[in-house]
């Protein structure tokens, strides 16, 4: 056999590249993958988190010592026109590459304003001695010679034409076609065939024709001709058009010309060089930032950037490209030079950046290119030219054979696809035919049908492909059945008349979410309107249904609104109230507003005056018609426009039955303007109701307040009151650490328990009320964490930790507390350096379980999705590699959650913040923990 491996996959680790990060500032966290694409270029993609946010770098490594691989530059067949970096690999037969040098973006049909060199010829290029660009403006250029020595500077390019041996001039540039044509210029057969369309729009130049090395022709002014294949034509001016003539008559030897020089230097021939590519600025020089003069686009503005770079002490070529929109912040040529340092970067030099920047790559074993960045544009801009990455090796036999499955867990029964590539010697992708393909599997048992296998056995199995002597395998872990169901989404809205396609997930016994065949999972429904097949959801009608998936036994209930969600109900455009909150500390009045109003032509406008007490004051906005609110709504809503009075507004809803009930719209009135706010319909209301009152209230006042509140626009949505496993996750069904009930810790056992808000405006607790709050949470538990910011003056008899929106880490048996600081909506915003004490806490710890505090649900949350997913794959990296138990727990909201995913549990507690303002609907969460043994469940307070 020649060798057996796993799987490709991606990895974490920061190997490759050899790096110094102490110039480069604070890493927070670094995501690396890389992979070989031909033998001797490697692609490497470093994700890395800054306190400015990500940076995604993409580097092709290229040794120019390795036989097997070249760099050569791409362009059009015209020069030309502009095609994007992907179309010039395709057509050129690279494997890889990146945008190259700058162009005129304002005109179409113009070359690059550097010089372009292939295969020792000057493709086309300006004489720096007659033009602005280039080494007059500062702008490098990247040469690699014949012994394969790389090389940039600001070369000055020369193009002389020589008679018989004798200087006659010199060229202005080759193969560009200027505006006006005031000095000679040299056009080849490389893009034109005659030189029609020159003379067509330049009607006075005259024209010599060389063919090797001898005029052979002296053509008319405004006269065209054929370009020889193995020649050139010089275009002169008429100014110079009779000494040219004069000095070059037909039988003339011409000798041509072309060098690169620096200052009074020259440095070589161009026929000694393999490429050239213009470019930009220098950055770097000798390791050292380069301080000479450099033309730098933008070097203060953090954009995407294109940069063609040696290593110091071997001979190596780095492309690399920084991304510089959506999720990803570019980079300043400050910070760039920080990072080129950090990759042990000798000299470097700019190519184009911006919305050009492009890098496209094959991965391994595949044949087909790829984009692998994100452009500025959103897609792939049209450039000049590219350098492209080529393999020199023809296809061999293969070497390594690569075995991918689709998922790397299954249960009994549910088939994968086995994904196979193989590469040669060279690391060259290699065709497989999948019909000699031989499979088996060690460790339990299956049946394959092609490259598709079904488990018939749970455990770790072991399957294992073999092609033309080379041999892979991979490891599936293998379910009886899952615990529990996942559907997603849970709850869709479509409109009447059409489809939505859900997917359906098993939770296997370590908490990771499994795809399941649609044809596996059957559909019922109690609603004669709704109906789903293969896991797509159809209805004709406006509806309010559940429908429910089953899989071997399982059952999973997910939500249908068929319709819009949102419905309008009062703009109170003819709708009013009256003021119903008179007291001895209390007055007000209700009022039309006209000038101030969300929606329609006017709004209600509340002024109300609360005196000084100690005591609840109340102000009521009674509405003159009850606003009525149909049988499927889930809430109702409105626009509210406070001035941060910071009082709590409630509205009185009546049921059906003519129970009253007093809903949450707003903890506190603490914003400047309009804002949406919502009451949640508790499942004890009896629909269809009425809103009959909005209301106002301060528990206690210090200093006499008169302002104002408008209402306008309610509204309800449709949907489901029983939200729980619908609009938000219950996985505890799933979960073998969830007990809906959790005795008192006994022996070596301990609890420790966790409770979201417990203030909030709307609710004023007692002395006996907290007093048994106090008691709940203290009783038989060894620590307490208050999880929210937001507490009630507690006292607590175990020692207890509050959450601060910052880093603390706290030990308690062979359990680990930390809170993260996630305010701000993630960690890099709120406390930067949370992620390096994170991890530092996790490589020092030996605790078996981690619980950690954060205000933000990475996964949901996080107002930078990048760093929320990062984090998730931190956490389960950090648990598949020690075993060891990881909760998350937020807080929010007025219902708990349970969410698990790849292992980890995130679980949200929503502590007293219910919408009744009843606090025995309060609940924490509780943990027990018996060695290595963890439980949970949550409690209500008594």
């Amino acid at each position: 056999m020649k060798g057996i491996r796993k799987r490709l996959i991606s990895f974490m680790l920061l190997a490759g590249i050899s790096c110094s990060t102490a110039v480069y500032g604070s890493i927070l966290h670094e995501q690396r993958t890389q992979q070989v694409i031909t033998k001797g270029a490697v692609h490497i993609n470093d994700k890395l988190l800054m306190s400015e946010g990500w940076r995604n770098i993409n580097i092709l490594k290229i040794d120019l010592n390795d036989s097997n691989v070249s760099l050569k530059p791409m362009e059009s067949a015209t020069g030309v026109e502009r095609q994007t970096v992907l179309q010039m690999v395709n057509n050129t037969g690279a494997i890889a590459g990146v945008n190259a040098d700058y162009f005129d973006m304002s005109t179409s049909n113009t070359p690059s304003l550097g010089t372009y060199i292939e295969g020792g010829v000057l493709k086309h290029g300006y004489n720096s001695n007659y033009s602005e660009l280039g080494v007059n403006k500062s702008m490098a250029t990247f040469t690699l010679d014949t012994n394969n020595t790389p090389s940039m500077a600001y070369y000055g390019v020369s193009i002389r034409i020589n008679a018989n041996g004798n200087f006659v001039g010199g060229a202005a540039t080759k193969n560009n076609i200027p505006n006006t044509i005031t000095r000679p210029i040299i056009v080849d057969s490389s893009y034109y065939k005659t030189t029609n369309n020159i003379v067509t729009k330049h009607k006075s130049v005259y024209t010599i024709v060389v063919e090797n090395d001898t005029v052979i022709y002296l053509a008319k002014a405004g006269e065209s001709v054929t370009i020889p294949t193995n020649g050139y034509v010089i275009l002169v001016p008429e100014t110079s058009a009779n000494e040219y003539y004069t000095k070059m008559p037909i039988g003339t030897s011409v000798d041509l010309q072309e060098f690169l020089y620096v200052g009074d230097n020259v440095i070589t021939a161009i026929n000694e060089l393999k490429l050239g590519i213009g470019g930009s600025g220098i950055i770097m020089k000798n390791g050292m930032a380069y301080t000479g003069s450099a033309h730098k686009v933008t070097p203060n503005s953090a954009v995407a950037r294109t940069i063609i770079a040696t290593t110091k002490g071997s001979n190596e070529i780095l492309l690399i490209t920084i991304d510089g929109k959506g999720s990803y912040t570019g980079v300043t040529h400050n910070q760039l030079v920080e990072i080129l340092q950090r990759y042990n970067v000798d000299n470097a030099m700019y190519l184009d950046g911006g919305g050009s920047t492009t890098f496209v790559a094959r991965n391994l074993g595949e044949k087909e290119v790829k984009l692998q960045n994100n452009p500025s544009d959103g897609s792939q801009r049209k450039v000049i030219n590219g350098l492209g990455v080529f393999s020199n090796s023809a296809p061999g036999e293969i070497s390594t054979l690569y075995i991918e499955p689709t998922y790397s867990r299954t249960f009994i029964g549910e088939n994968i696809t086995l994904k196979l590539k193989g590469i040669d010697e060279n690391s060259n992708p290699v065709t497989i035919d999948t019909s000699k393909v031989k499979f088996s599997v060690e460790g339990g048992s299956g049946q394959f049908n092609g490259a598709t296998f079904t488990p018939s056995s749970e455990g770790k199995l072991m399957v294992i492909a073999q092609y033309n002597g080379a041999q892979a395998a991979t490891e599936i872990k293998v379910s009886s059945a899952p615990l529990g169901l996942v559907i997603e989404p849970s709850l869709v809205q479509l409109n009447e008349n059409s489809t939505k396609t859900v997917q359906v997930y098993g939770l296997d016994k370590e908490g990771y979410k499994i795809p399941l065949k649609a044809e596996n999972v059957s559909w019922t429904s109690a609603n004669t309107k709704l109906a789903a097949t293969n896991n797509t959801i159809v209805s004709t009608t406006n509806t309010l249904g559940k429908l429910t998936a089953n899989y071997k036994g399982i059952t999973k209930e997910m939500g249908v609104i068929v319709g819009n969600t949102a419905v309008p109900l009062e703009s109170f455009e003819t709708n009013g109230a009256t003021w119903a909150g008179d007291t001895s500390s209390v007055v007000g009045k209700v009022e039309i507003s006209k000038d101030d109003k969300y929606h329609g032509n006017q709004a209600l406008k509340m002024t109300y005056t609360f005196m000084p007490s100690a005591n609840k004051q109340v102000a009521y906005t009674v509405f003159s018609n009850p606003i009525q609110i149909p049988e499927d709504a889930a809430s109702v809503n409105m626009w509210l426009k406070a001035k941060k009075q910071g009082h709590v507004a409630k509205i009185e809803v009546v049921d059906k039955e003519g129970k009253t009930f007093y809903l949450k719209l707003a903890d506190s009135l603490d914003f400047d303007g309009w804002k949406y706010v919502s009451a949640t319909l508790p499942q004890e209301i009896s629909l269809p109701a009425k809103v009959t009152k909005l209301y106002t209230y301060a528990n206690s006042n210090a200093t006499k307040v008169t302002t104002t509140l408008y209402i306008d626009h309610v509204s309800i949505t449709r949907g489901f009151r029983d939200t729980v496993g619908i609009a938000t996750r219950n996985d505890t069904s799933a979960d073998p650490f969830y007990k809906p009930t959790l005795q008192q810790a006994i022996q070596n056992q301990y609890i420790i328990n966790a409770v979201g808000p417990t203030k909030v405006s709307s609710m004023m607790l007692g002395k006996d009320t907290l007093a048994s709050i106090s008691k709940q949470l203290s009783e038989g538990a060894g620590a307490v964490l208050l999880a929210s910011n937001s507490n009630s003056e507690l006292s607590l008899g175990a020692p207890n930790y509050v959450y601060k929106n910052t880093y603390e880490a706290i030990d308690y048996n062979n359990t680990k507390m930390i809170m993260l600081g996630t305010g701000n909506g993630g960690l890099r915003t709120t406390q930067e350096q949370a992620w390096i004490y994170l991890k530092q806490s996790l490589d020092k710890t030996n605790a078996k379980h981690i619980i950690i505090v954060m205000s933000k649900n990475p996964l949901t949350q996080f107002n930078d999705a990048l760093e929320g997913q990062a984090l998730h794959e931190y956490l389960k990296t950090y648990k598949e590699s020690t075993g060891r138990n990881i909760f998350v727990v937020t807080t929010g909201g007025s219902e708990n959650e349970v969410r698990i995913e790849d292992g980890i549990r995130y679980i949200r507690t929503h502590g007293m913040n219910v919408t009744t303002d009843n606090y025995k609907e309060g609940t924490f969460l509780k943990f027990k923990i018996d060695g290595d043994k963890i439980y949970y469940t949550f409690e209500k307070f008594k």
